[in-house]
């Protein structure tokens, strides 16, 4: 079994220090060792941060070159949480612009092994809703060439939409396992999980960070309490994106999180 680490995204500004904060990030992801390296982000606009460089003919030569691609991570917010926070009801309109315009902003983004869909507003969606959720997101799977990974962050998202995303073109599943480590534990248990799977299981709250043999330690009980099923492959993720987290509480969490897969 293979276990891969990730940073998630966004992360937090870098100090300045007259690099360019993206650089800066790219660079420091690449030195504490994470699998998963966060190359770029896409907002819920579907605009692509950082937003490509191009003088001349030929695009300037960038941190991110550096990383090989089957380490690059672009994250993403997902269609149904790109189209909340309005004051008016989602609707399927909504949905299929939302991923129109998720799909032209990954064509657009660099070359990437791994797309991350960060989907919190799903886990307290409208039953209504469920199925244009998967629609959106086995659509998204379907015409990218990437692992694409559905994070719906901050809790478990119900029974029905955890068994039609399992059965969607979506490739993994991750889990929020500080949130709502049962609930997810059940979903798991009887509708299966992906397989890979993913978990968020560093506090990235702002909390005090979990040691790294206290990340094993709580894989290995997730790993025996779903006696059911054996996984190929694991991603390990923040439980949340971390920019709320200042820049120095970085390491400690990443550090973590990197000699948790190592060590499992």
């Amino acid at each position: 079994m293979w276990v891969r680490s990730s940073a998630l995204a966004p992360l937090p500004a870098p100090p300045d220090d007259g690099r360019d904060p993206w650089e800066a990030a790219v660079l420091f992801q690449h030195a504490l060792g994470l699998e998963l390296i966060t190359v770029a982000r896409i907002t819920d606009a579907g605009t692509v941060r950082p937003p490509c460089r191009v003088i001349g003919p030929a695009p300037v030569p960038t941190a991110v070159d550096a990383v090989p691609l089957d380490r690059r991570q672009l994250v993403a917010v997902a269609p149904y949480t790109a189209c909340t926070g309005h004051d008016h009801d989602v609707t399927m309109a909504d949905i299929i612009g939302a991923t129109d315009r998720l799909l032209d902003a990954i064509n657009s983004a660099p070359d990437c092994d791994t797309i991350v869909l960060t989907d919190p507003a799903a886990v307290a969606c409208r039953p209504a809703d469920e199925d244009a959720i998967v629609d959106a997101l086995d659509r998204t799977a379907r015409e990218v060439s990437a692992t694409v990974i559905w994070y719906p962050w901050g809790g478990a998202v119900s029974e029905r939409l955890h068994a039609l995303v399992y059965d969607s073109a979506v490739d993994v599943m991750a889990h929020d396992m500080v949130a709502a480590p049962d609930q997810q534990l059940y979903s798991i248990t009887e509708y299966r999980g992906t397989d890979p799977i993913g978990f968020g299981i560093a506090d990235a709250s702002g909390a005090v960070v979990l040691a790294a043999d206290g990340l094993v330690d709580r894989l290995q009980s997730i790993r025996t309490r779903i006696p059911s099923q054996s996984f190929t492959g694991i991603y390990l993720l923040p439980a949340e994106p971390p920019e709320s987290l200042p820049w120095d509480s970085l390491e400690p969490l990443f550090d973590a999180i990197v000699t948790a897969a190592y060590s499992s």
